[in-house]
């Protein structure tokens, strides 16, 4: 059974750097029911917008290029700069390698607030409390 996350309020997120996992932590009130988002095998991600009231609508996968496309001056601009730990030469090298280690891409979306995208190995719902 999918979780759903539809309108669930972002409480917080944590960055564990060294075990590579983003942590959503959400609400949602009418049944105060909290759900915790996690992204393991992180590769790289880009939030926007945190007015710290987040609504979040979905979280989905998506197409790593399109990601790339709709990113590329962002990409372009910290390559050089390790922000993917990754060495590649060209965007097609970044895709393909991305496939090779199964790394999908998931876009977060949010009827108020924060939203973005995150590269990562999987993505994991569960109740919590």
């Amino acid at each position: 059974m999918d979780i759903s996350i539809h309108d669930n309020q972002l409480l917080s997120y944590s960055v564990l750097s060294l075990k590579r996992e983003i942590h959503l932590h959400t609400l949602y009130s009418e049944k105060n029911e909290y759900t915790d988002v996690i992204f393991s095998g992180v590769i790289a991600y880009h939030f926007e917008c945190d007015n710290f009231r987040t609504i979040i609508f979905d979280i989905e996968e998506g197409d790593l290029e399109e990601i790339y496309n709709d990113n590329e001056p962002l990409f372009l601009r910290l390559k050089n700069y390790g922000w993917i730990n990754i060495d590649y030469n060209s965007k097609e090298e970044l895709l393909r390698k991305m496939l090779d280690n199964n790394i999908k891409a998931y876009n977060l979306h949010s009827s108020y607030g924060l939203s973005g995208w995150v590269w990562a190995e999987n993505m994991l719902k569960q109740i919590s409390e």
